[in-house]
Order: C-alpha cells, then structure tokens, then sequence
C-alpha cells in the first residue's frame, strides 16, 4: 500500500485485493460480505454521509452488528493487508457518490 493513491478504488484494480468486483452501481452488503469471506478478508465499514447543500461527501466509522445486509456498499478500500473498507449507505442511491464529482474519501 503506497503513501499516495492515482484512483480511489484501487483495491479493485486488477491484482489487488478486491480485483474484479464491481461497485459503480452499488451492490447489497451480504453479497458484498459473501465475496469477501471467499477471498478471506475481514471487512469494516464507513456510513457515507452526503451534505445536502455541497454535495460533499463525509465518513463515520460504523461497527458491524449496526449494518444492514439489505444496504448497499459504494466503495472498498484497502485498510491493511486482508481488511477491507466497505462504504456503505442505509438506503439505495440514485447514483454512486464516489462516480459523480464528489471527492474521494481520505487515504486514512
């Protein structure tokens, strides 16, 4: 994992951790956590919060057990090694906050 990212996405890229899935529509947490139990990845997640005026995005750490399976993952991020960050919403969008001009979230 490099200090700076050229794409937000990377731990999809090819080679990468969560290589070849697929986020730019949004897609179910329990599918999303059933690929990342066969690729034997731990998951955290971040509830993604959208400013209703600057369309600014924002995170807030959010433990499991308060994630439903019915919500929809936006993005994943590579922690560490075998931890990936899923971006999550309670509710489904009508696009993905991290494919329409809004900033991605930090490194960190």
């Amino acid at each position: 994992m490099g200090t700076a990212r050229a794409c937000f996405d990377l731990a999809m890229a090819p080679g990468e951790m969560f290589a070849g899935v697929r986020l730019r529509e949004g897609r179910p947490v329990a599918g999303i956590l059933a690929e990342a139990r066969k690729r034997d990845l731990s998951t955290v997640f971040s509830l993604v919060r959208i400013d209703a005026k600057t369309g600014g995005l924002s995170f807030e750490p959010l433990p499991a057990d308060r994630v439903g399976r019915d919500w929809t993952v936006w993005n994943a991020w590579q922690v560490k090694a075998g931890v990936i960050r899923l971006f999550v919403t309670p509710e489904r969008l009508t696009e993905n906050p991290f494919y329409n001009g809004s900033a991605p979230p930090p490194a960190s």
